[in-house]
C-alpha cells in the first residue's frame, strides 16, 4: 500500500491534534485542578542599616523566599545538602535560622526564624543566618533551599551559593573553616533533597 500526499497530511494532522489535546489537558490540570505554588529564593549577604552611625553594621546571611503563586503556600524549614565526595551521597541537614535579630544568639531549632511561615501570593519572608567563620555557607553545598507544606523542595540557584561562599572565604581568610555541626539538625541518613 502506497501512501499519497493526502494520507501523509492526515497522519500529521492527527499527530498535531494529539499533541494539542495533551497540552490542553496538561494546562487545565496544572493551572486549575492541581496548581503548585512556586517559591523563588535569593541568597546573599545583607547589612542592616539605619541608626548605626559610627558603629559596625550588623551583617547576616539572608535567604529571601518569595511566593510566585498561583496559590498560597507555607515555608516549613531551611535545608541543605552537603557534598561528601565524588561517589558518596550528600548529607542532608536542617539549618537553624535566627529567631530574632534583637537576640541573634537564641535559635529555636529547625523551626526558628518564625517558621513555619504562611505566604500568600506575592509575599516574601526573609531568613537570617549568622555571618561568621563557622557558617554553614562555607561548606561544599550541593543544594540549599526551603521545604514547603507539601514537602516540595525549592532551591537556591547554585551560582548564588558559590557567590556567598566566596565572600565568606574572603572575609574569613585568616580563619580556617571548621564545621561545628552544632547549629544543624541532621535528619535520617536516607532522606534526600
Amino acid at each position: 500500500m502506497k501512501l499519497n500526499t493526502a494520507d501523509y497530511a492526515l497522519i500529521i494532522s492527527l499527530f498535531s491534534a494529539t499533541i494539542s489535546l495533551a497540552g490542553f489537558i496538561w494546562n487545565v490540570w496544572s493551572k486549575f485542578l492541581f496548581p503548585k505554588a512556586r517559591i523563588r529564593l535569593q541568597f546573599a549577604i545583607g547589612y542592616i542599616t539605619g541608626g548605626y552611625q559610627g558603629a559596625t553594621r550588623p551583617t547576616y546571611i539572608c535567604a529571601f523566599a518569595t511566593n510566585f503563586g498561583p496559590t498560597d503556600i507555607s515555608v516549613q524549614n531551611f535545608v541543605v545538602t552537603i557534598k561528601r565526595g565524588l561517589f558518596r551521597k550528600g548529607q542532608a541537614a536542617y539549618v537553624n535560622p535566627i529567631q530574632s535579630l534583637v537576640r541573634p544568639e537564641a535559635m529555636l531549632g529547625p523551626f526558628g526564624g518564625d517558621l513555619p511561615k504562611p505566604l500568600k501570593v506575592g509575599d516574601q519572608h526573609t531568613l537570617y543566618f549568622p555571618y561568621e567563620s563557622t557558617s554553614f555557607a562555607r561548606e561544599q553545598l550541593h543544594r540549599a533551599g526551603v521545604l514547603d507544606n507539601f514537602g516540595r523542595f525549592h532551591g537556591i540557584p547554585r551560582r548564588q551559593l558559590r557567590g556567598v561562599k566566596k565572600e565568606l572565604d574572603q572575609a574569613f581568610a585568616d580563619q580556617p573553616y571548621e564545621p561545628t555541626r552544632g547549629g544543624a539538625y541532621t535528619p535520617e541518613p536516607n532522606q534526600d533533597y
